[in-house]
């Protein structure tokens, strides 16, 4: 668990030190960004973990095919809540609203990165299950190599999008956000190829 906050807080490091070495508008517009998607993206995630104490009741109890039928719905309510977290970042004028009045291409930046983080919240979310999962039958190494791996490939990538490396196009903040959606979904892809694999 202590692993997986450090991966969130790093993911959140990278993006602002990075934006703002982009411009300014992208700096304040990853600022405003974040602080939208953590509120949303907590409150989920919340829900999300109270599957842990359910599965490791059920796995101690030994009613293993009890525990993937319930991990089975615990993915169905993370797709459920994405749709909802999603339609709530889909609108960040309302958010702004509350933050008195934002430049045009702050606003901009704001926009992107959110869709960015949309496309991004089904694959944290269901991740999410995978490491609910592992904490309940005590095997949560997995799920912490993945993410200490996951700080990596957003460096990577965060180079690529904001600053336009490799011929991609400079991003800015929205690049920040895509690069999140990139690595979360590699982050679901290696999750669920070791629940297929591993014993």
């Amino acid at each position: 668990g202590l692993v997986s906050s450090w991966a969130g807080i790093a993911f959140g490091v990278l993006d602002t030190s990075m934006s703002g070495h982009a411009s300014a508008a992208d700096l304040q517009a990853m600022s405003l960004s974040a602080s939208i998607y953590i509120t949303v993206f907590v409150g989920l995630m919340g829900v999300v973990h109270a599957l842990i104490p359910i599965l490791a009741q059920q796995y101690g109890a030994g009613r293993l095919p009890e525990v993937g039928r319930t991990w089975g719905q615990g993915v169905w309510l993370a797709l459920a809540l994405s749709v909802l977290g999603g339609a709530c970042m889909l609108f960040p004028d309302l958010w702004l609203a509350l933050s008195g009045k934002v430049e045009p291409a702050v606003l901009n930046g704001v926009t992107w990165y959110l869709r960015a983080l949309i496309v991004a919240l089904p694959a944290t979310l269901v991740f999410r299950t995978i490491y609910a999962l592992g904490a309940a039958v005590s095997r949560p190494k997995t799920v912490m190599t993945i993410n200490l791996a996951s700080i990596v490939f957003k460096f990577l990538f965060n180079w690529i999008f904001i600053f336009g490396a490799l011929g991609v196009p400079a991003l800015g903040a929205a690049g920040a956000g895509l690069s999140t959606a990139v690595v979360s979904w590699l982050c679901l892809g290696a999750g669920l190829w070791i629940l297929r694999r591993d014993p």
